[in-house]
C-alpha cells in the first residue's frame, strides 16, 4: 500500500477532529461544564492533539519522500543501457557497437527495481581437486568464495584443462560449508533429459560467474532472470535485484546519491553478464524433472571461435601483419572487422609505433559512445577495441575477431529504471 504512514496519520487526525466536534455539544448539554468554559478548559488537550497529529503528518511526509513501497505511477522510464554506456563503454563494447550501428532491434521498456550494494565478485577459486563426474551427474567442489554464488548461476570454465570455455550450472550452494554443487551445460539439445559430464577441476582453478538461468514458466521474481525467445536466442534480463542483498546487510532506504551508485553497480553486473553471454553462452534446451530451461546461444556456439593469442614478450609487427592476412583471406566477409582484446593485448598493441608498422596504417580514434579504438589497415581494416570482459574471465593476451555482417541479436525486453523507485522492506 502506498504512503501507509501518511495515510494513517490523516485518518487519525480526522477522527480526532470529529471526536472534538461531537464532544463539545454533548458536554454543554449535560451541564458538566459551561459552554463558554468548555473550549478554554480543554485547550491544552486540543492543542496537544493537533500538535501530535501534525507531527505524524510531518513524519509521514519525510518517510514518503525517501521510500516507496511500489513503483510510482508517474515514474520516468529510461534506458540504463545507454546511461551506463556513456559512463563506461569499455564494460560492454560489443553490445554498445551493435546498438551504435543499429544491429539490434528496439525492445519495449520495463520497470526495474533496485535495492542492493556493491558489485558481486565474479571469480570463484576451487579449493581442492575434483574428479570428473559421470554423464548427467552433479559434482560438488569447495571454495572460499562459495557465498558469492547462488542457485541457477552459470559458471564459465575459462582455464579448464579439458573443457576450456565450458559452462556449469549451480544447483546448490552451502555458503557455511563453502561448497558448490554444479551440473554441466554441454550444448547438446538432442539429449534434453540429461545434463553433460562435469570435467575434472584442479585445485586453484578459477571459475567465473557469467550470468543466471532460471526455470521457465517461473513467476516474476525480484532477482536476476532470463527470458527465452526466438529459437533460444534470448538476452539475460533483470526484473529486480532485491535478492542479491540477502547475502549482505543491505539498507532498506537510500538517499538519491546512494541509490544512484547502487543502481550503477547493479547495471554494471547486468551489462557484464550480457557481454559474457553474447560470446560464451551455450545454446541448449533441457527438460529435467518436468522443468524447462532454455539457454541462449553465444557467438562461440554458432561460429568457430576466432581467438588470436600469443605468449608474453613475443608480439611483434610481423604478428600483426600476419593476422591481418589470415583474417581477410579465404572468406567473403566485410572489409571491416572488429577485434576485441584484453587490456594487456591493448598495451602491447600500443607499443607498435608507426615506424615499425611500415606496411599498414595505425590510427587511434574514438568510436561512437566513447569507445577508444585503434584502426589498422592492410588487406582490410581492423578496429582493435579493448574489453574488460576478457580480464574478468581470466583471459590474457587474447583477442576475438568478429564480423558484424554476421551478427545480430534480438533483446526480448530492454532494461530500464525509474527516477524514483526505492523499495521499502517489510
Amino acid at each position: 500500500m502506498r504512503h501507509t504512514l501518511i495515510s494513517g496519520a490523516r485518518v487519525l487526525f480526522a477522527l480526532l477532529i470529529c471526536a472534538l466536534v461531537l464532544a463539545v455539544p454533548e458536554a454543554a448539554a449535560a451541564g458538566t461544564m459551561p459552554a463558554g468554559d468548555l473550549a478554554v478548559g480543554h485547550l491544552p488537550e486540543i492543542v496537544g492533539t493537533i500538535a501530535a497529529a501534525a507531527a505524524m503528518l510531518s513524519l509521514g511526509t519525510v518517510v514518503e519522500s525517501i521510500t516507496e513501497t511500489t513503483t510510482p505511477d508517474d515514474h520516468k522510464v529510461r534506458h540504463v543501457d545507454q546511461k551506463l554506456t556513456l559512463k563506461a563503454p569499455q564494460v560492454n563494447p560489443l553490445n554498445t557497437i551493435l546498438r551504435r550501428f543499429r544491429r539490434t532491434k528496439r525492445a519495449r521498456a520495463e520497470k526495474v527495481e533496485y535495492e542492493t550494494d556493491e558489485v558481486i565478485p565474479r571469480k570463484v577459486i576451487v579449493s581442492g581437486a575434483v574428479a570428473a563426474g559421470a554423464q548427467g551427474a552433479a559434482r560438488t567442489f569447495s571454495s572460499a568464495q562459495a557465498g558469492y554464488l547462488r542457485v541457477d548461476d552459470e559458471l564459465l570454465l575459462s582455464g579448464n584443462a579439458t573443457a576450456s570455455a565450458g559452462t556449469l550450472l549451480v544447483t546448490a550452494v552451502d555458503a557455511g560449508a563453502g561448497t558448490v554443487t554444479v551440473v554441466r551445460i554441454d550444448g547438446n539439445s538432442a539429449n534434453q533429459g540429461q545434463w553433460g559430464t562435469v570435467p575434472a577441476l584442479e585445485a586453484g582453478e578459477v571459475v567465473v560467474r557469467i550470468g543466471n538461468n532460471k526455470k521457465e514458466f517461473f513467476s516474476f521474481s525480484s532477482s536476476r532472470t532470463t527470458m527465452p525467445t526466438n529459437d533460444f536466442n534470448y538476452i539475460e534480463e533483470v526484473d529486480a535485484s532485491l535478492d542479491i542483498s540477502d547475502r549482505r546487510a543491505g539498507t532498506a532506504n537510500y538517499t538519491r546519491d546512494d541509490w544512484a551508485r547502487s543502481r550503477d553497480r547493479q547495471v554494471y553486473d547486468f551489462l557484464s553478464n550480457r557481454e559474457f553471454k553474447l560470446i560464451y553462452a551455450p545454446r541448449e534446451k533441457k527438460v529435467i524433472g518436468g522443468e524447462n530451461r532454455t539457454f541462449c546461444g553465444g557467438l562461440d556456439f554458432y561460429n568457430t571461435p576466432k581467438d588470436l593469442t600469443y605468449s608474453a614478450g613475443t608480439f611483434s609487427e610481423n604478428d600483426l601483419i600476419e593476422w591481418h592476412r589470415i583474417i581477410f583471406s579465404d572468406n567473403a566477409g566485410s572489409d571491416v572487422r572488429y577485434a576485441f582484446h584484453d587490456p594487456v593485448f591493448g598495451t602491447d598493441l600500443a607499443k607498435l609505433s608507426l615506424d615499425k608498422v611500415r606496411h599498414q596504417r595505425m590510427v587511434s580514434k574514438t568510436l561512437g559512445f566513447g569507445i577508444v579504438e585503434t584502426q589498422v589497415e592492410g588487406n582490410g581494416r581492423i578496429r582493435w577495441i579493448g574489453s574488460r570482459m576478457f580480464q574478468e574471465a581470466g583471459y590474457t593476451r587474447t583477442c576475438r575477431v568478429i564480423d558484424l555482417e554476421n551478427v545480430e541479436f534480438v533483446p526480448f525486453r530492454s532494461m530500464s529504471t525509474t527516477s524514483r523507485n526505492l523499495r521499502q522492506s517489510e
